[in-house]
């Protein structure tokens, strides 16, 4: 959905910079997914690494040249530094786009993340469930049923 968005609000782009941490198992796995989606939307990926907030503007300057937009996906270490990601993008002229809508409006162009509240409120239903019913086996995982939409006004 993310891709999409992104094709949506950006039809030009082909080449898609992706910012990490390799130690997060989450972004790895993600990175992984995307890379066998990206292809059925006309996209190339450009990993770059960054294994502590303190590098990732090293890592999107070394994405200036290669790629059309930069994308910060749910990478801890990349979202905690996303100010820098976005202004090592606009020093390069490309956007920025992040998966975290509660950051979006520091300077990305769009964003597609889950929303928040209804993340709360399934938590909600999962913590009654396990106090009402402490002798039945935990509920499944789930993931959030709800997602919201962030594009810059500019």
């Amino acid at each position: 959905p993310q891709f999409k968005l992104f094709k949506r609000v950006l039809p030009t782009l082909k080449t898609l910079g992706v910012i990490y941490n390799p130690g997060e198992a989450n972004s790895t796995a993600l990175n992984a997914k995307m890379e066998k989606v990206a292809p059925s939307f006309g996209l190339t990926l450009v990993m770059a690494v960054a294994s502590k907030s303190s590098e990732v503007s090293a890592a999107t300057r070394s994405l200036c040249g290669k790629v059309d937009a930069v994308f910060v996906n749910n990478d801890n270490t990349a979202l905690s530094a996303f100010k820098s990601v976005v202004k090592e993008a606009q020093t390069c002229g490309i956007p920025a786009f992040v998966s975290d809508i509660d950051i979006a409006d520091q300077g990305a162009l769009a964003a597609l993340g889950p929303d928040q509240r209804e993340v709360g409120r399934q938590t909600a239903r999962m913590v009654d469930f396990i106090l009402k019913n402490p002798d039945k086996p935990l509920p499944p995982v789930e993931f959030p049923e709800k997602t919201e939409e962030y594009t810059s006004k500019e």
